[in-house]
């Protein structure tokens, strides 16, 4: 079985554990935010992975971490939120790669996705950093 073939089959599984995982850490911002807002946000990620891995190209998921991260910071969401979002579907990927993949897939599996996925957050964390550190507009309209 293919990693591809892993998270199409598995797909709605793998939404609703990285689901049930930001209530289980407690993630606050998305603990408040309606169930299928967390569950599309999940999809959408996991659709621009999966076309990542296919594609062998991050372009997408990167340009959408981007806009997450920004989008995140101006409505108040920790960075550690969002990281522990994204590795609540990390964890739920690699429980299906080894229930369903051959032991000696399951290395190369988890370096694609570890990979993907290690990029994704470190786009979200350096955008969501330059957010913190931009000056307010209404200290430039002083000036």
């Amino acid at each position: 079985m293919t990693l591809i073939s892993i998270l199409q089959e598995n797909y709605y599984d793998l939404i609703e554990e990285a689901d049930d995982h930001l209530h289980r850490v407690h993630l606050r911002h998305y603990c408040n935010s309606p169930g299928q807002k967390n569950s599309l946000r999940i999809k959408v990620f996991l659709d621009l992975l999966m076309g990542s891995i296919s594609s062998k190209n991050l372009a997408a998921l990167l340009d959408y971490t981007e806009k997450t991260a920004v989008e995140r910071f101006e409505t108040g969401f920790d960075l550690c939120e969002i990281q522990r979002a994204i590795n609540g579907l990390e964890k739920a990927i690699w429980k299906k790669v080894v229930a369903h993949m051959k032991p000696e897939k399951h290395a190369q599996a988890l370096e694609v996705v570890s990979t993907i996925l290690g990029e994704a957050k470190d786009t979200l964390a350096c955008r969501y950093v330059y957010c913190t550190r931009q000056i307010p507009q209404s200290v430039t309209e002083v000036a």
